[in-house]
């Protein structure tokens, strides 16, 4: 079910914790991904997002609202899945989004794998993808 996909793991709102720092969180007020009913601290999934100023916010806001203390993304009369004009504003939106310098600064985002000395670029058939070092080496061939 695609509402129930949308309420858990699509962004709803960006919850404004800090100077540039926000929250992304889903319908249920979690942070994305997030399915419980237990307490959560939203800085613990704090995100540093660049650029965010009045008019940004207005083009991300559902309502076209300046306001950057919460920009909602959607809200229960334009859900993404009920028609198709509000999906294609939805996601234009998002695009709006995607295209803001994010840095993750919240404990729980923390993770080896954020961690770009643990990281290297490959190539591969064309395209480029973060590998993750070998702790150990390589075998030989016999």
């Amino acid at each position: 079910m695609f509402g129930q996909f949308r309420s858990d793991f699509l962004p709803y709102c960006l919850d404004q914790i800090g100077k540039d720092t926000y929250v992304v969180l889903n319908r249920e007020y979690k942070p994305l991904g997030l399915i419980t009913h237990d307490f959560v601290r939203y800085e613990d999934y704090a995100v540093q997002i660049k650029g965010i100023t009045a008019l940004k916010a207005s083009k991300l806001s559902a309502r076209g609202s300046d306001d950057r203390s919460r920009i909602y993304l959607y809200n229960d009369g334009c859900k993404p899945e009920s028609r198709s004009e509000h999906a294609t504003a939805y996601f234009k939106r998002l695009e709006i989004l995607l295209k803001l310098k994010t840095t993750p600064i919240g404990p729980a985002l923390k993770s080896p794998w954020n961690a770009p000395e643990k990281h290297k670029t490959v190539e591969s058939a064309g395209t480029r993808r973060r590998a993750r070092r070998r702790s150990t080496p390589k075998a030989e061939a016999i």
